[in-house]
């Protein structure tokens, strides 16, 4: 396997989806027992905003995490080990940075809901190179957001979810 730091721009874009009003964003985080998120009701912008940018720097680490996990000999030499503290330091701040340039408190309405499922299957196989990958909250954060995306995706599908009362 191999793994790369992604676009920056994209992480921001998943923050920002996490936030955008239309989505309905719940995250809990199963292995844990964590409420991570609940963005489905109303609530004040700047306070989505402070948590998207949490959203970004969570998912950032975690790919820089994973880029050097998978070649763990790299972080013993001493190249490496700086080059990956540096991107732990630096890519998180570059992805909020992008967050911010999107303007609108982060929302960016232009990506329909197949880009943002598939710029977060991009990010999670290049997240995945972990040990206990699945128990971490960016794991959680970036199943939601495709579960969100993937909902959208399917909102004019012609079966819906039914149930008959008990």
């Amino acid at each position: 396997m191999s793994a790369f730091i992604v676009n920056p721009k994209h992480i921001a874009a998943l923050a920002a989806f996490t936030i955008k009003p239309s989505s309905y964003f719940y995250c809990f985080n199963h292995y844990t027992k964590k409420h991570l998120f609940d963005f489905s009701h109303p609530g004040k912008a700047d306070k989505k905003f402070e948590c998207a940018k949490w959203i970004a720097k969570m998912l950032a680490e975690a790919n820089v995490k994973s880029v050097y996990e998978l070649d763990t000999s790299k972080i013993w030499c001493e190249k490496y080990k700086a080059e990956y503290l540096e991107n732990l330091m630096l890519f998180p701040a570059d992805c909020i940075k992008a967050l911010k340039n999107l303007g609108t408190n982060g929302h960016n309405y232009y990506l329909s809901n197949a880009d943002i499922f598939n710029m977060a299957c991009c990010l999670e196989y290049q997240s995945c190179d972990v040990e206990n990958w699945m128990h971490t909250d960016a794991y959680w954060i970036i199943k939601a957001i495709k579960d969100t995306a993937a909902k959208g995706m399917a909102s004019d599908a012609k079966v819906k979810w039914e149930w008959k009362a008990a």
